[in-house]
């Protein structure tokens, strides 16, 4: 199904919890509504990341999709770090509390 062994889904995820994390203290949501609104985000990075760099780099060697996935993911940890520094954050449970 995958053509692309993509190492750069995990940063993709981080990088989606920390805007959620955002998005939460600065309008005061819940994880709720942070879904609702964090998957069509995923879907804007997404999309055209697929479409403007995977899809070009397919073909019979893997290599080049993985250099460049690797060097995606180095960038977005690198970008995440600078923005959003290395302190620990959490989001209050709101109503999925127990």
């Amino acid at each position: 199904v995958m053509r692309i062994v993509n190492i750069a889904h995990g940063d993709l995820v981080v990088l989606l919890a920390l805007i959620g994390i955002s998005m939460a203290a600065i309008w005061g949501v819940g994880p709720g509504f942070l879904i609702l609104l964090l998957v069509p985000i995923g879907a804007l990075i997404g999309w055209p990341l697929q479409r403007v760099v995977l899809n070009k780099l397919l073909g019979d060697d893997p290599l080049p999709s993985l250099i460049a996935i690797f060097g995606l993911s180095i960038a977005l940890q690198n970008a995440m770090l600078g923005i959003w520094s290395a302190d620990t954050r959490s989001l209050d449970a709101g109503a999925l509390a127990i």
